[in-house]
């Protein structure tokens, strides 16, 4: 279909009747208020996250006042137990051993037998004759094949069958032959610190209270100065014909537990500024047959104390409190 002429002005005009044919002749519209533009929003600058604060490290008079650190059944003797017997082994090998006194209450004895690196607790079982012992004799078999009792290194099959002064030791590795040699009393009881580790060449001494975490280091002098100190004693000991030799130092610390690995404990602590200042001192403590090496004195636990990056070996021994367990 075809427009005519006429139709054209006439369909135009039509359209500015439209609601929008004013607005846009216009420009403006009377009847509301302009269009308001939102301003731009304000840079807010980078987003910082509140880090949570480490908690304050305890006060050396907080540590000092904290319970004294836990002992593993493997640092202690049996129940009254009355001595450390040391027993000699072929092929090579140094063992000590503790053994319990039953009494009326207790179903059967035990012994707890230290090598060089690890501690093994055994049962007494029955034997045809002479006195046999076993590792993990009350576990059952299918506790055993489950891997639900802890097997240390050596202990699989570990069993050691006594005969007046000699004894046979098997386990799965091999046979041991061994004859008893030395003996030490031990002496438990209530006055003594929770531990004692002590070395030689220089002489030194740690013992841990019993109620608190205090140890008290006992050193030659000279062990605890400083370079500069070290050097001036030197100097003086030239003077005096070596007077400084017979002195000890005597200190007291807070330590705190650094960390445990199996039945070790590590033990750090800071020493006095007027020893050598800010430097730390470790004490390492594990199970394990030890023997003095000056007088050859057995003990069941090893030592190593470090001063100032200076490493020095020692025995210890732990005695039976109630804050220890069993």
């Amino acid at each position: 279909m075809r427009l005519s002429p006429l139709a054209v002005p006439l369909l135009l005009a039509g359209c500015t009747s439209l609601p929008w044919s004013q607005d846009a002749a216009s420009g403006t519209d009377a009847g509301q208020p302009p269009l308001k533009v939102p301003a731009p929003a304000q840079d807010p600058g980078p987003v910082v996250h509140e880090v949570a604060k480490k908690p304050a490290p305890p006060s050396a008079e907080s540590l000092g006042k904290a319970a004294a650190v836990t002992l593993p059944s493997s640092f202690l003797p049996p129940p009254r137990a009355s001595e450390y017997q040391v027993w000699r082994c072929t092929p090579a090998q140094d063992l000590l051993m503790a053994f319990s006194e039953g009494d009326a209450e207790a179903s059967h004895d035990w012994l707890r037998l230290w090598s060089r690196r690890h501690a093994y607790t055994l049962e007494r079982v029955v034997s045809a004759s002479g006195e046999r012992y076993q590792a993990n004799a009350g576990a059952s078999p299918a506790e055993k094949a489950s891997g639900g009792v802890k097997v240390l290194p050596g202990e699989e099959g570990l069993e050691v069958w006594f005969k007046g002064s000699e004894a046979m030791l098997q386990n799965a590795r091999g046979n041991l032959e061994c004859v008893q040699d030395d003996r030490r009393v031990i002496h438990p009881t209530t006055q003594k610190p929770l531990l004692v580790a002590q070395g030689n060449e220089p002489g030194w001494q740690v013992s841990l209270d019993s109620e608190h975490n205090l140890l008290t280091l006992t050193a030659m002098q000279g062990l605890l100065e400083s370079p500069h100190e070290a050097q001036a004693s030197e100097r003086s000991a030239e003077a005096e014909a070596g007077a400084r030799s017979s002195g000890v130092q005597v200190v007291k610390l807070p330590y705190r537990v650094a960390r445990e690995a199996n039945d070790s404990r590590v033990l750090k602590a800071q020493l006095p500024a007027d020893g050598k200042q800010g430097e730390p001192l470790q004490l390492v403590v594990a199970p394990g047959a030890c023997f003095d090496s000056m007088q050859g004195a057995p003990y069941p636990l090893t030592a190593t104390l470090t001063i100032a990056g200076q490493e020095l070996k020692g025995c210890g021994e732990a005695f039976r409190y109630q804050s220890a367990v069993e």
